[in-house]
């Protein structure tokens, strides 16, 4: 049974905040937002679309992307790794790319992966299509697992004493908002895939971000 996205977000669509809490990636490409977003209603299923929001914040096109995420982007081509999944056939699920886009899969070479989280984040900042984070880190590459989102703060925090301060792009982080955490995807040795897992205190440090994204514009300041 296939997917209709239109369904869910139908053309004409308004970005909103609601719709940024459920993206799992965030690309700027020119004066495009483009939005990586899971529509499977199944807990252990993923059913990744592109949804393309043009200058004026109204979705116009969405499609099948048979990837966890967008690797990179170079001239509207989107460079992705390919999911070795029956759910990779694209013929069950809509591809509408819009003009001036394509997506270049590449076969997957990742053979086994984890994860480490010893990094909370304290202060998000959005400016050139860059998040700067202000962080805490511990010297155990392990120290979130216990996180979650009802965990005692006070508590869990008191071990991040190392304080640093990072800059990635935004298209780079892939983001659970619901488990307030974002995450750096890092290859090691070509074969392992790591998961850099940041846990970001506040969830309104996750709207903070949000909003200057939500405007289409940068911040300036």
């Amino acid at each position: 049974m296939g997917t209709n996205v239109y369904k869910d977000f139908p053309k004409g669509t308004v970005l909103s905040l609601d719709i940024l809490k459920k993206a799992k990636q965030i690309i700027k490409n020119n004066h495009d937002i483009v939005l990586v977003i899971n529509v499977s209603k199944s807990w252990d299923k993923s059913i990744n679309y592109l949804l393309f929001f043009n200058a004026s914040n109204i979705l116009y096109s969405a499609s099948y992307l048979p990837s966890i995420r967008v690797d990179s982007v170079f001239k509207g081509v989107l460079y992705a790794t390919e999911k070795q999944t029956e759910d990779a056939i694209p013929r069950k699920y809509i591809t509408d790319l819009p003009d001036g886009y394509s997506i270049h899969l590449s076969e997957k070479k990742v053979t086994a992966g984890g994860w480490e989280c010893n990094k909370v984040i304290e202060q998000l900042n959005y400016k050139n299509d860059s998040i700067r984070m202000v962080i805490r880190k511990s010297d155990d590459l392990y120290a979130c697992g216990g996180w979650n989102s009802d965990a005692d703060t006070s508590a869990f925090f008191k071990n991040f004493k190392i304080l640093d301060t990072l800059s990635y792009p935004i298209s780079d982080l892939y983001i659970d908002y619901k488990s307030q955490l974002l995450m750096i995807p890092k290859n090691r040795d070509g074969y392992y895939l790591i998961s850099d897992r940041f846990v970001v205190i506040n969830k309104s440090n996750f709207d903070s971000l949000f909003y200057p994204i939500l405007l289409n514009r940068q911040t300036t300041n």
